[in-house]
């Protein structure tokens, strides 16, 4: 008789993680300290490059639709003008 194990278990099964989407954000101000201050607000947001005002990062949640709610709450913040998504795919 063999040991089970989690990782005897869990060969060959692709757990499913969430959702990231990929997203321009164009920003009103983009000083240093404005945009530290909306990354510090939204914990599942991270900067992946930057152009002038507009920034590209990824938003990450558990689902397609929680994904989508939080980009709508993003572009309701003061100091963005747009947001727009570029891609969505499991991670």
């Amino acid at each position: 008789m063999t040991n089970l194990t989690l990782d005897k278990l869990s060969n060959g099964i692709a757990f499913f993680d969430g959702y990231c989407a990929e997203v321009e954000v164009e920003f009103v101000s983009s000083t240093h300290s404005k945009i530290a201050q909306f990354l510090d607000k939204y914990e599942t947001v991270q900067l992946v490059s930057a152009w002038s005002d507009t920034f590209l990062m990824k938003v990450y949640g558990s689902g397609e639709k929680e994904v989508k709610q939080l980009c709508a709450i993003i572009e309701e913040d003061y100091n963005v003008l747009s947001v727009e998504i570029v891609s969505l795919s499991e991670v």
